[in-house]
């Protein structure tokens, strides 16, 4: 049945559709080297924010849970943040943020992912803890954050390449 199917024309890429022929990543922003750094400020001002109403909660509430939690959602925007400015100090510049750089600029970029790690299951147990020093005491909780502080730490600064 192959030999009597007819074959078919010649598919090939069509031409950019862009007046100057070359895609681009897309226009260049405003703010320079602070666009890069948007991700980074975008959480410092949430980490930011939730400082100041837990603050102010705190000051005119009694209620524990909503200043635990307004706490612990100051504690995981202020993480993010603080490895999101870490990420630019080491990195810079990337390429999908400069207005002028084609597709391809970003394509020799290459994650290196560590083959083993205890950073993870030391962060669960970390976790592990403090939840059920939540329940049990504060005590556990306490011990709870001296486990979980090696294992962020062993995330943030895993090496950053196979070789080092």
């Amino acid at each position: 049945m192959g030999d009597r199917l007819s074959a078919t024309a010649a598919q090939l890429p069509r031409a950019a559709p862009y007046p100057h022929g070359l895609a681009r990543v897309r226009s260049a922003p405003s703010g320079g080297e602070a666009a890069m750094r948007a991700e980074a400020w975008l959480f410092t001002g949430v980490a930011v924010f939730f400082a100041l109403t837990g603050g102010i909660y705190a000051a005119l509430s009694d209620d524990p849970a909503g200043i635990s939690a307004l706490m612990v959602s100051l504690l995981m925007s202020a993480l993010v943040a603080a490895f999101m400015w870490r990420q630019f100090s080491r990195d810079g510049r990337r390429p999908e943020d400069d207005g002028t750089a084609q597709v391809a600029g970003g394509g020799d970029r290459r994650f290196f992912f560590p083959a083993r790690s205890y950073a993870p299951v030391v962060s669960a147990a970390g976790a592990a803890l403090i939840g059920l020093g939540v329940v049990q005491g504060l005590w556990l909780a306490l011990i709870g954050f001296g486990v979980l502080a090696p294992g962020v730490f062993g995330f943030v600064f895993r090496p950053r390449r196979a070789d080092s």
